[in-house]
Formats: structure tokens, sequence, C-alpha cells
């Protein structure tokens, strides 16, 4: 992982034109990548659904804050960001995975194509309030910098829960307002 961290980092400084912008971390996990935005003098925050690795000093001094990455209006109030990055959140797997149990409970009876499909429309539509969440907390000419990943192998988890994947990281999607 420390690698596409160095990738997204490398990325936020090509595109910087500011002396300390303001760089938002989604899914953030432990914090590592906003960490190193701020040891560099960034002006970095963290967001992740699952605060449980959270650095309690980060939460203290207020860097890292758990929530849902669909509404940062309400998590970040008033908060505009340069950049909004992500190592983690476009992970295909780590996406559609979470949302076969989801799928099969609504949709009881269907075949594994038929409930892949149902995951599709279930993820259109999140992906859609995610973007437009992330592209509001922009200034104008901020970017949105994600590292894209592909899973090595999609196997259909059991019902009852799903098992993590590998995945690899395929490429960087660029985006400014």
């Amino acid at each position: 992982m420390e690698e596409i961290h160095d990738v997204v980092y490398d990325a936020v400084v090509h595109y910087n034109t500011k002396p300390s912008p303001a760089v938002l971390d989604i899914g953030c996990k432990v914090g590592l990548m906003t960490g190193k935005f701020r040891r560099a003098g960034l002006e970095a925050y963290g967001i992740d659904i699952d605060a449980e690795l959270f650095d309690e000093e980060e939460v203290r001094l207020g860097h890292l804050r758990q929530g849902n990455i669909a509404h940062l209006d309400r998590i970040f109030p008033g908060k505009s960001f340069d950049f909004i990055v992500s190592t983690a959140f476009m992970c295909t797997a780590a996406l559609r995975l979470p949302l076969w149990e989801r799928a099969a409970r609504r949709y009881p009876g269907l075949g594994i194509e038929e409930t892949f499909g149902a995951i599709n429309e279930v993820l259109e539509s999140i992906t859609r309030n995610v973007y437009q969440s992330i592209y509001n907390q922009l200034v104008p000419g901020g970017y949105s910098i994600h590292a894209v990943w592909e899973p090595d192998r999609i196997i259909p988890p059991p019902i009852d829960g799903f098992q993590a994947l590998e995945s690899t990281p395929v490429f960087l999607v660029i985006q400014k307002r």
C-alpha cells in the first residue's frame, strides 16, 4: 500500500499551486496518508466509515473523522478542499462484495448473474452520490485523485458475509473541478 500512497502523494505535489492546500483523504483507515500530508505541511484531514483503527491523537486534534463520504458536507460543514484523494475508495471488489448480501436480501432467488446486475445498479447510485459529494466539497480548480483497483479474482462471497480479495492497483483517476 505504501507505493500507491507515494503515487497519490506525488500527484498532489504535481498539481498543487498553493503553499498549504487543504487535502481530504477518504477511506483513510489509520490515517497514514493523512499523516504524510500533514508532515509535509499541508492542511490534511482523513475520513473513514470505520474509526476503530484511528490514531487517538489525530482524532483529538480533529484530523481524522468518522463518517459516510456521501455526506461530506455534514462532516465538514463550510469546509472546501483543494484535493480529495483516496487509495481505497475506488476498489471495485471492496465496493461490490459488501453489496452482495444486500442484493441477495432485496432480490431473493436470483442467480449469480442477476445478483451482480442488481449490485451494479445499487453501485451506480452510490457512486453517483459519492462523486457529487466530492465535487461539492472541492474548491473551484480543485482536484479529486483516486486510485482505481480491480480484483485479481472475483468470487461471490457467502451470503452471511464476505471475504477480502487480493486486488491490484490499475490507474489513477484525476479530475479537476
